[in-house]
């Protein structure tokens, strides 16, 4: 499976399955008029051409062993010929 981050070109994205990891925005922590930490929010799409509990689970597997708590959650894009599957998460 290719990993890419951010975006790629329209008509190249790469075979499936594939996983793209996005940075969403910063929602550091903060008081008393000052930032204290970062905190980064991300998010990994996974896109496989069918329902596959064996490629979720290598995501699901890569972000337990680093210790990351996240989110999943499937997306039916309209008419899409394609399965995504939205893993979200924190990293300070």
């Amino acid at each position: 499976m290719e990993a890419i981050y951010g975006w790629y070109k329209p008509g190249s994205e790469p075979k499936r399955p594939y996983a793209v990891v996005h940075w969403l925005y910063s929602s550091d922590f903060t008081a008393d008029n000052a930032n204290y930490f970062r905190i980064d929010n991300w998010q990994v799409d996974l896109i496989t051409d069918s329902k596959s509990e064996a490629v979720e689970s290598l995501v699901r597997d890569a972000l337990a062993s680093a210790g990351i708590r996240y989110q999943q959650e499937e997306q039916n894009d309209e008419g899409a010929d394609y399965v995504r599957q939205i893993f979200t998460f924190k990293t300070r």
